[in-house]
């Protein structure tokens, strides 16, 4: 779990807001983020540092130390929300757990009758 670097940014020290009463130096609570991705299409694009939904398969598979799959709705890009196929690996590495996913966005073809997968990979990490 943690911050995104404009939040860090923005922080103000103990220091600073010692004399200010009422005034909090504290940051937002941290969340589950996108720590890098790689994507093989144009098609959708995962920004670093975005959170990931507290009820995702991707959360689950990282708060239950399970390996998750299967389909559910999410907003990668902030704007749009979309159906995507997801596999999530949860493993620990410097002592943070972190969660690699491989990610399909579902595409009907209802002319075809068939389905297609735009894939992406990443890795959400907690600090």
């Amino acid at each position: 779990m943690n911050n995104k670097p404009c939040e860090m940014r923005k922080s103000t020290s103990a220091a600073q807001t010692s004399f200010l009463p009422g005034l909090s130096s504290s940051l937002p609570a941290p969340k589950l983020r996108i720590e890098w991705a790689i994507s093989n299409t144009r098609e959708f694009f995962i920004p670093a540092y975005k959170s990931v939904d507290e009820t995702s398969l991707i959360s689950l598979a990282w708060r239950s130390s399970a390996i998750t799959q299967g389909q559910e709705i999410l907003s990668l890009d902030g704007r749009q929300a979309a159906t995507f196929y997801s596999e999530n690996l949860p493993f620990d590495l410097d002592g943070n757990r972190k969660v690699i996913s491989l990610i399909g966005k579902i595409v009907v073809d209802e002319r075809a009758h068939q389905t297609n997968f735009s894939e992406s990979s990443g890795v959400a990490k907690s600090l």
